[in-house]
């Protein structure tokens, strides 16, 4: 991972990761035009990305590059457990892992993504989950690579 560094992503960075999330909803697009629909811009505002960026119990870091950021990762905190057969738990839902498409398989996933677990040790998570859908393969194996397993599947029935 050559010239990257990673660090927590400000609201200056809004315009990267606008235009990060609108190549992953594209992404997405692709592949799933049934739920996601074609999109021109990001449907992120500016001050949604920086109350996600402000609040201190979510992660919310930043791959940068020769000084442009290239890639974020975005968690936030969960809690489960209110029934008496469950256990409580608080964990950090991991949202979105981005990419930019030129740079991806150079490590720099794995790295969004080591941080990321890190921070939510930091923060006293007790685990992260996430949702992945199948046909991303690429990033089901920097899951399971990372140590993920699956928890539970999500079926669909189109009506």
């Amino acid at each position: 991972m050559d010239g990257v560094t990673i660090r927590d992503a400000r609201g200056d960075d809004y315009p990267a990761i606008a235009a990060l999330h609108l190549e992953s909803d594209l992404f997405h697009h692709k592949h799933l035009p049934y739920i996601y629909a074609r999109t021109t811009e990001s449907h992120r505002s500016e001050s949604y990305i920086r109350g996600l960026v402000d609040d201190e119990s979510s992660v919310f870091i930043v791959a940068e590059k020769a000084g442009r950021v290239v890639g974020f990762s975005y968690g936030y905190r969960e809690e489960k457990g209110r029934f008496p057969f469950h256990r409580r738990r608080t964990y950090l839902v991991l949202d979105n892992i981005v990419v930019r498409e030129d740079l991806r398989g150079a490590g720099i996933g794995r790295s969004l993504l080591d941080e990321t677990v890190s921070r939510a040790r930091e923060l006293g998570y007790s685990d992260v989950m996430l949702n992945v859908y199948c046909f991303n393969t690429e990033a089901i194996k920097l899951y399971t690579d990372a140590g993920f397993e699956p928890l539970a599947q999500d079926m669909m029935l189109k009506l």
